[in-house]
Parts: structure tokens; C-alpha cells; sequence
């Protein structure tokens, strides 16, 4: 891919010049128009105006492979590239059969999607949520041209993991809801976009292969537990995750050793679990404001912030010094996480399900 773009030429004025005749040319404030109605951008739209399509979304997909440097000091270019991800992303989802089998352009609009997955939430949170929401549209379609949608999954799993170590901290008020997802930090959100991957209860297929071989998986478990666990982002991605036979025989058997511990919840959520367990030391700040910096920075294994120390039974405070739980490898920590969201997640019958189907499946590995 190197070898591609150094053999690429070299931008120049007149392709520049070329680029705003075609603009103009080429109606692209009617695509901009149409994709505004969702009932527009369907797959008999797309095949009945392919060429025309073909040509707006090869000008488009330059754009989204952008300077980052360049896009950030610029304020009207920032607009502009948000403006040209909802459009591709609105096509994408809307029509994402015909999109992949009938578009020429549709490998670097797809290509594109990804690099937004990764530069948007240093724009605004609406631009990567609306291209995530349309590789899963497209990941997850029946009919789409298989090796576009094994592209999606992949964009999406990296994409995913880099929200995740996204170090920003969480502020008080929640976001705008843009598709259908209200979470103003990366780290959360990235939950909300997993779970879509196994909404059926069953993953499909080729989404199935593509989490199992993806080299990366294990630590996107990882930091997509602590998300979950520690910081009440939705579970079922996760446990979707974990279910997968590749997913929990590649955890299983990492010799990754993990030294983050389940933290202990605060004195009005214990109903009477503490005297149970034993003295512990309440944490110093509410888990739903603590910002992720402390365990999102560095690469497993971290150091144990307070925040996630669990003391176990002992002596008295001021006796004797408690002791930690020993590190544990990753497996092993895993299902000791999901033994803990059992504790506090009830009622949902289907991450029930979900979570022991998970524990199986590791169990079996």
C-alpha cells in the first residue's frame, strides 16, 4: 500500500482547477440534496444513476483521504470535509447492496470511511458516528459484494480499537444523538457501534471470520472491557465478542497478564455485597465522570490506577496493609469481568444469554 501511494503523482495546480470545473460539472449539490432524505438513497437510486454517481464520488473520495495537519487549521475545511462524510456515509447506508456491486469508486469511499473512523472525533463526534453507522450498514449487508464488506468489518475492528485508547475524558452532559448513538467520548461509543455487529444474536458469517482472524482482537476485548465494566458502556458487543469460538480460544490462550481489577462500586450500589467481600476502600471519584486517561494511555500491561484496586478480605484498614489480588492473565480476567457484569446487570435476559454463551465458549477453549 506504501509502494501505491509514493507511485502516485504529486498534487498540481491544474489537477486542482480540473477538480472545481468537475464540481461544478458534476451536480454535487444535488447529491448533497438528495442524500438528506433517507428515502431517496435507495438501491434503485444508486443503479439508476451509477455513472453519474461514479464520477461525484471519485472527486469525493480524494477529499476524504485528507492532511490532517491542513484540515485541523482550517475551520471551513473541517466543515467541508464533515459535509462530504455525511454524504458518503448517508449513500453507503442506504444503499449499500448497490453501492458495493454497481460503484467503481466504492473501494476508496470505503477506504475513506475508514480514515474518517479515525480523524473525525478531531472534528466532531458526528463524523466518524456516521461512518461508522454506514460500514456497519455495509458490513453487515446480505447482498453487498463480499470483499467490500470484509473491508468494512475490518475498517471497523481497527477503527474501533483506536476509539478506545482514545485518552479523553468524559465530560458531564451527553452528547448529541447522531445514529442513534448519544456518547460524547470515543472510548464509550465504540461499544454502541460493536454491539450492531451481533444484533441478530448471531454474528453473520463473514463477520464471524473476519473478528476471528483479525490479529488485534484480543486487545480490543480488553480495553472494550473496561469500557463496559468500569465506565457502564453497553455490554453486548462485548459478550458478542467473546462468544465467537476464535475470539475466546485467541484470549484464552494469550499470555498477555492483566493488572486491572474490578474496582469496587460505590456504598449506595453495594446493597450489602461489601460485608460479603470484605473492607474495601470506597473509590475517590464517581466512575460515570472519571476520565479513561488513566488506563487508556499506555499499552497492556498498565499500572493499576486506585480507581480499579480491589482489596481483598483481611485484616482491618490501619492493622495490617491489605493485599492486592495477584495479576492474572487475560483470559482468566476476562471471565472474572464478566462474572462481575453479572452481579450488576440484571434483567437484560438477552446479555444473560449472551454472557454465558461467552463464558462457554472460553470455558471450552
Amino acid at each position: 500500500q506504501l509502494a501505491q501511494v509514493r507511485a502516485e503523482p504529486a498534487p498540481s495546480l491544474m489537477r486542482q482547477l480540473w477538480d472545481l470545473v468537475a464540481a461544478a460539472r458534476l451536480g454535487l449539490e444535488n447529491l448533497f440534496r438528495t442524500v438528506e432524505d433517507p428515502e431517496k438513497t435507495t438501491d434503485a437510486f444508486v443503479e439508476s444513476n451509477s455513472e453519474r454517481l461514479d464520477a461525484q464520488l471519485s472527486l469525493l473520495a480524494q477529499t476524504l483521504r485528507v492532511n490532517l495537519a491542513v484540515l485541523l487549521d482550517s475551520p471551513m475545511l473541517g466543515d467541508v470535509y464533515e459535509q462530504i462524510v455525511y454524504a458518503c456515509a448517508q449513500l453507503v447506508a442506504g444503499a449499500p447492496a448497490a453501492f458495493s456491486t454497481r460503484l467503481q469508486s466504492a473501494p476508496r469511499i470505503v477506504e475513506g470511511l475508514g480514515l474518517a473512523l479515525r480523524v473525525g472525533w478531531h472534528l466532531h463526534h458526528s463524523a466518524p458516528k456516521l461512518a461508522a453507522n454506514a460500514l456497519v450498514a455495509l458490513a453487515t449487508c446480505p447482498t453487498a459484494d463480499d470483499g467490500l464488506r470484509r473491508q468494512a468489518v475490518r475498517h471497523l475492528l481497527g477503527g474501533m480499537l483506536r476509539w478506545l485508547l482514545d485518552a479523553r475524558p468524559e465530560p458531564d452532559r451527553e452528547g448529541e444523538e447522531i445514529c442513534g448513538c448519544s456518547c460524547s467520548v470515543p472510548w464509550k461509543a465504540a461499544a454502541c457501534f460493536l454491539e450492531r455487529f451481533f444484533e441478530p444474536g448471531r454474528p453473520l458469517p463473514w463477520v464471524k471470520e473476519e473478528c476471528e482472524a483479525w490479529p488485534d482482537v484480543t486487545q480490543l476485548c480488553q480495553w472494550l472491557t473496561l469500557s463496559v465494566r468500569d465506565y457502564h458502556a453497553t455490554p453486548l458487543g462485548l459478550v458478542g465478542l467473546l462468544q465467537l469460538p476464535g475470539v475466546a480460544q485467541a484470549a484464552m490462550q494469550s499470555q498477555a497478564v492483566v493488572n486491572l481489577f474490578i474496582p469496587m462500586p460505590l456504598p449506595e450500589d453495594l446493597d450489602g455485597i461489601v460485608d460479603d467481600v470484605g473492607a474495601a476502600e470506597p473509590p475517590h471519584t464517581n466512575p460515570h465522570s472519571l476520565p479513561a486517561a488513566e488506563r487508556l494511555q499506555s499499552d497492556p500491561p498498565a499500572a493499576v490506577p486506585e480507581q480499579h484496586s480491589l482489596r481483598l478480605p483481611g485484616p482491618p484498614p490501619g492493622s495490617e496493609e491489605s493485599v492486592l489480588p495477584p495479576a492474572q492473565r487475560l483470559g482468566e480476567w476476562l471471565m472474572a469481568s464478566l462474572g462481575y457484569l453479572f452481579l450488576f446487570i440484571e434483567g437484560d435476559v438477552l446479555f444473560s444469554v449472551s454472557a454465558c454463551r461467552a463464558l462457554q465458549a472460553m470455558a471450552a477453549a
